[in-house]
Formats: structure tokens, sequence, C-alpha cells
């Protein structure tokens, strides 16, 4: 038996028959316990220190993490307000986690394995039934431009999501910002280059550029200053910029469409501007908006 017990574990966890069989002994997984090596999560399961905390919390539970929670602790970009962890239990298993505030519980029978983890493509079918929509399609969006899966991989997930994704965006609020330009008829293509800038988020039209400005990489000075100094010159190209806070593509309010579809009005080397401008007018539903991002009628 090798002496770091922390390395029987490389998955996270570990049932103690499991470590037994490999050659550990009782006190020495009790001495991994008192040195911080190991946790004792519930009775006859062991945690690596330092594994996810959404992972051990829902391992706790009663089953591994899955959905937004196993999204998450992959490094997959998520969007969810309600921050219960996601858990694959068994419906034999932990009745009394159902009832649970801070347990967000995924019935499955499905076997998950000697350390307990799930498939990345399993916590993203269980997302395309537990989140929103907006929220599905910028997980994998994510997923794929990471490049933790591939397209073939992704069954059991609906057409209809599928049909919307591309991995070719680097951050959720990107890949929202598209879906809903898209809703309205608005051609928005992801990562276009441009000689002295870069990359840009979206190139709409092929004529406007929206940019989706998260808090994280926007806020400093130094970004604001690296932000205006792209504008410019995008404006020397004859391509104007649109920029959006998360505030702004994550709410129900129409504020990124009507915008848009204001500044293209304007833009007379649109091709059809006129058809494209009205026909996306008729398109603008609030409701839609909401049902996507919120999961609200």
């Amino acid at each position: 038996m090798r002496a770091d017990l922390a390395q029987l574990l490389p998955d996270g966890f570990a049932r103690r028959e499991h470590l037994r069989a490999l050659g550990a002994t009782d006190r020495q997984l009790a001495v991994a316990v008192e040195q911080g090596a190991l946790i004792r999560i519930r009775p006859g399961w062991y945690a690596r220190a330092g594994v996810h905390p959404e992972r051990q919390a829902a391992m706790s539970a009663g089953g591994p993490a899955t959905c937004a929670s196993e999204l998450r602790a992959r490094g997959v970009w998520t969007l969810e307000r309600d921050r219960r962890v996601h858990a694959a239990l068994d419906p034999h298993g932990h009745p009394a986690v159902a009832r649970s505030q801070s347990i967000r519980v995924h019935w499955t029978r499905e076997r998950t394995g000697l350390s307990g983890g799930v498939t990345l493509e399993r916590a993203l079918r269980d997302a395309a039934g537990c989140l929103t929509p907006g929220a599905v399609v910028a997980a994998i969006d994510s997923a794929l431009h990471l490049g933790f899966t591939t397209p073939h991989r992704l069954t059991g997930i609906p057409s209809g999501v599928l049909d919307l994704v591309d991995g070719r965006a680097e951050s959720g609020l990107e890949s929202i910002a598209r879906v809903r330009l898209a809703r309205i008829g608005l051609s928005a293509r992801p990562q276009a280059r441009f000689a002295g800038v870069g990359r840009v988020d979206l190139l709409v039209e092929g004529r406007l550029v929206v940019e989706t400005d998260g808090d994280e990489f926007h806020s400093s000075a130094v970004a604001r200053r690296r932000d205006r100094a792209r504008d410019a010159a995008l404006a020397a190209l004859g391509l104007p910029t649109l920029r959006f806070g998360a505030e702004q593509v994550l709410s129900s309010d129409p504020t990124l469409e009507s915008s848009t579809l204001g500044m293209l009005a304007r833009l007379v080397a649109v091709k059809d501007r006129g058809r494209r401008v009205a026909r996306g007018w008729r398109r603008v539903d609030p409701r839609w908006i909401s049902a996507f991002l919120h999961g609200a009628a």
C-alpha cells in the first residue's frame, strides 16, 4: 500500500471497503482524518482534502454531484441563481435528503462507479432537465469551447437545445446574447477576428460589434482603457460597438434587442436593413426572454 492515502482517491472519493482492499488499515484511515489528509464525509465514505466543496456536500448527502454543481466543479460556465447543491441519489437511498432546503435532488438508478462520480455528459443531461434553456445552452457552449466534450457525445439532450449551441463562444454571457439576437432573426457570429483588434464577442449582420462585459474582465481601469482602445480601432474600420453588461444580458428587459435593432437601423451598409429591423422588432418578446433566462412563463 502507498504511504499517502490521498493518492488512493484519484477522483476525490472512495468507500472504506475499497481503501481496505488496497491495504489501508482502520488505524491509518483514522490518522489520515486526524491529520486532515482525508475527510470522513458519511459512514463508510472518505473524501480527499481539497475536493470541490459542492462535490463533497453532494456525497455527504448520499450521492455524487451533478447538474450545475458538477459543472461548476469542472470549471464549466454556469448560470444559476439558486445555489443549492445538485446531487444524484438513488430513490431507495436517503429519503430525508429530498426534504433538505440545501440539496436539489436528481433521482437516478444509474450506477456512478466506485468513486461515486458522474460524467460531464451526464451532468449536462441533468442540467437540460433542471436548469433554464439559457443556462443549459451557455453551459454546453462552455464545455465544448473548453474541449471537455464533443457534440456527438451529447446524447439525451433535446435537439432544440443542441440546435442553439456554438462551441466558439468564450463566455456564457456571449452565448446568451447570441441566442437572444438569433431569436429576433439577426446573424451574430461569435469570436470574429479583426486585424489590429483581435477577436470580438459577436459580429452582428457583418456590420455591428456586440461585446458582453462581465465584471471579472472589464471592471478595472486598465480593462476600461483597453476596451476604449478596441472600440476606437473598430470604429476606424467602420464597425461601431455596443457593450452590454451582465445585468443587461441576463435581464428580461429587451434592452439588448432594442439597442441592437436601433443601431442596425442607422447602418446603411447592412443588407436589407429595413426588412431585417422590422422583422426583428416583431419578434421581440419579453415573455420569451424571461422563459429563456428564468424559466418563467
